[in-house]
């Protein structure tokens, strides 16, 4: 899939960012995490997905961070297209998970999203580890814990061979033909 990277203002910052990105998709092979093809880079923005990917111009010391952002935004429309599957795979993680933390820095904006926030850092932790190699996704995996979402990294850190058993052996993921191979 071609993606398209366009900048909102046209800042310096904004160009920078594209042009990192633009080189970050062309060293790695990100088809099978790539959902949709439109990004825009934004100046001053928190990164989301919806309607369309949009990155923020922050300047991260490794250039793999901007590439699992994108990477973590990407699978949230894989998610929400495929709602269904999600909300089977969110059921499981209640009775596993059943009290979990809600609101930055450790959690999401509500507890179905902190759930959903598992199973999607669990599949960007992977994506990390076949795009980089063990010891850059676990030094990512540390920066993560200390920053944003830091219960959630924690979690995936701490149980993420049976997360990732679990979303394996869910319709969900047995389900994910895009990506079977990605757990």
């Amino acid at each position: 899939m071609k993606v398209s990277i366009s900048t909102e203002n046209g800042s310096a910052r904004e160009e920078l960012v594209k042009t990192e990105l633009e080189g970050l998709l062309k060293q790695y092979n990100v088809e099978k995490y790539s959902f949709t093809d439109k990004v825009i880079i934004e100046e001053g923005v928190i990164p989301h997905s919806h309607p369309v990917i949009t990155l923020n111009t922050r300047r991260y010391e490794i250039p793999e961070r901007t590439l699992t952002t994108y990477i973590h935004e990407q699978l949230h429309h894989y998610f929400e297209d495929h709602k269904g599957h999600e909300q089977s795979a969110i059921k499981i993680l209640e009775e596993k998970y059943p009290s979990v933390p809600v609101g930055f820095p450790d959690g999401a904006r509500d507890e179905y999203s902190t759930r959903l926030h598992l199973l999607l850092c669990t599949l960007e932790f992977k994506a990390a580890k076949d795009l980089f190699g063990s010891e850059k996704a676990d030094e990512l995996m540390g920066y993560w814990k200390q920053n944003y979402y830091r219960w959630i990294f924690e979690t995936v850190d701490k149980d993420y061979e049976e997360l990732a058993a679990s979303s394996k052996n869910t319709t969900f993921i047995s389900n994910w033909s895009s990506m079977h191979d990605l757990i």
